[in-house]
């Protein structure tokens, strides 16, 4: 036998036995997952759980915590505890269960419960057994600071024909990766929702409120790690902003033919004097420095006043103070008075022969002996 022969038979052995042996192989491998047992009790973030979590999700000895709950049965398996078909099992049970232990609410943004689903996640993640992540939007906080009527086209608790993901096309499990799927918001998605808002909420179809719906299914999208390119605008504009954006428009009017909720909350008290903030402002700023300037003024002019008035009086006692005449004497301006006194004075060190000093008017000598002055 010649080795291109033997190659050849080689060759034709292994396509025969080629496909018992991958299916031999696999069968091999998925047993072998299979019979893994559950380890969630040694998991250190379930370490960090308080007792009540930590009960819902793994509580040796017995059957009512989260494996019993999903229908798996002794050996308990991670082929049975993380299976994707018992997303939307499993995230009931935990929610209900971790309420109920840990005395908390069942709905709404509650942190215990958003840990306790985490756990569960994380542990299967980790094992190997990425399931899809169960949709919880209606614990999103995007979600929570809507107004009811977007609320219940998001997500309608207990209904589903009347919210967004059975309009979408999707079913149990209900998991993002069905809610956050790039063709199904652009094809249905969208338009239901923006129908479902103008009708709930009796607004427009393009309006504030519609546009805040659906950033707050991008915002979810994109944190849960599945952004939807048809809702990119939502990435770039938080929910926060766009639902604060909304509060400045008029209330809508409800239609007839049902009970709706307004989709808006009333505009703000200072928005009916038809005047911002601002400009309030500015004029009360403008009118107190009116005012501080006409009080400046009238201190100006009251010191004034009093300065001049204070000086007419110096004036006049001046001249009071001069003594009367007596009848015969001659008056003589007070600059006169005092070259006569010197004048005076002048005389009498003449009679004693002292040469003095005359003070004189301009033009004169200042200086003579007294005996010249007397003859």
């Amino acid at each position: 036998m010649t080795l291109s022969s033997s190659l050849s038979s080689l060759l034709l052995s292994f396509k025969l036995f080629r496909l018992p042996l991958l299916l031999s192989f696999s069968l091999l491998l998925s047993l072998t997952q299979a019979q893994v047992p559950v380890s969630i009790s040694s998991y250190a973030p379930y370490l960090n759980q308080r007792a009540c979590v930590k009960d819902c999700l793994w509580r040796a000895g017995t059957t009512e915590d989260l494996i019993g709950a999903i229908g798996c049965s002794d050996p308990w398996v991670n082929e049975c505890f993380c299976h994707s078909e018992a997303a939307s099992s499993a995230s009931s049970f935990v929610s209900s269960c971790v309420a109920d232990k840990c005395n908390t609410a069942k709905t709404g943004n509650v942190p215990i419960i958003t840990s306790a689903l985490s756990v569960y996640n994380g542990y299967c993640s980790t094992n190997g057994f990425s399931i899809p992540t169960v949709a919880s939007i209606k614990s999103f906080d995007g979600y929570l600071k809507q107004t009811e009527c977007v609320q219940l086209c998001l997500w309608h608790s207990g209904q589903i024909e009347d919210d967004l993901m059975p309009n979408m096309g999707c079913g149990a499990p209900w998991d993002n990766s069905c809610l956050c799927d790039a063709s199904r918001v652009a094809d249905k998605g969208k338009a239901f929702l923006s129908t479902c808002v103008a009708s709930r909420c009796a607004t427009g179809s393009d309006g504030p409120v519609v546009t805040s719906a659906l950033s707050v299914l991008g915002v979810y999208c994109s944190s849960a790690g599945l952004p939807v390119t048809a809702l990119a605008f939502a990435t770039s504009t938080t929910f926060t902003s766009l639902t604060t954006a909304i509060t400045s428009g008029p209330t809508p009017t409800p239609t007839t033919g049902g009970p709706l909720i307004d989709g808006e909350p009333r505009p703000a008290e200072s928005q009916a004097t038809g005047l911002s903030t601002g400009a309030i402002v500015g004029i009360a700023v403008a009118s107190v420095a009116v005012v501080l300037a006409s009080l400046a003024a009238v201190a100006l002019f009251i010191y004034k006043r009093r300065e001049a008035r204070n000086h007419t009086d110096t004036e006049t006692h001046d001249l009071t103070d001069t003594p009367s005449p007596q009848p015969g004497e001659k008056v003589l301006s007070p600059l006169t008075q005092i070259f006569e006194k010197q004048t005076d004075q002048e005389v009498v060190e003449a009679d004693q022969g002292i040469p003095v000093e005359r003070y004189e008017m301009p033009g004169r000598e200042r200086s003579e002996y007294a005996a010249e002055l007397a003859s």
